[in-house]
């Protein structure tokens, strides 16, 4: 699955509009393009990204943010009352657009308040052209704390969000926000 995704996340510099080329290619060379890919690949492991609705998403403290991506990592058995525990590893890979000058990756990850209590638990790292620049170390439903990040992106490619998951009788749901 890949998405373009113009997030408040993306830190892009404003840029003049070149008038030989259409509105929509000068925003598209702005974006941040996402994709995901996950273990185990299988039917059952379902992991999907939408925005972060400003209106009505709070993360796990109960704090409302400005924006970003909701993730959700999840399995079809667990979903159904399976009280197994299942490891799944996500990781977005959100590609950099093609004129970034910006050198600062910023915002905040936070565990979604749906997390609450929950037994399902992770460790939330940042990699940039493969290497970790940040981890949360492992957080769960009774991790009431924010991470904010700040990571230098100077001459980057690819930023890799990288969940490694325990879903255990409920979703792992997290956002990366601002």
């Amino acid at each position: 699955m890949q998405e373009d995704v113009n997030s408040d996340l993306s830190n892009q510099p404003q840029e003049s509009i070149d008038p030989s080329k259409s509105e929509e290619e000068a925003t598209a060379n702005q974006r941040i393009t996402v994709s995901e890919q996950h273990t185990p690949n299988n039917i059952a492991t379902q992991v999907s990204y939408c925005n972060w609705d400003v209106e009505n998403d709070l993360g796990i403290t109960g704090k409302r943010y400005g924006g970003g991506l909701k993730i959700t990592i999840t399995n079809s058995f667990t979903a159904m009352g399976s009280t197994l525990d299942n490891d799944i590893t996500s990781q977005l890979v959100l590609q950099l657009p093609i004129n970034n000058e910006d050198p600062i990756f910023e915002g905040i990850i936070v565990l979604h308040n749906s997390m609450y209590g929950s037994k399902s638990h992770g460790n939330i790292r940042i990699l940039v052209d493969g290497e970790e620049q940040f981890s949360t170390g492992d957080i769960d439903g009774d991790c009431i704390s924010d991470f904010p990040f700040n990571v230098d992106i100077t001459g980057a490619d690819t930023i890799i969000v990288e969940a490694d998951a325990t879903v255990s009788g409920g979703s792992f749901e997290y956002g990366l926000v601002s």
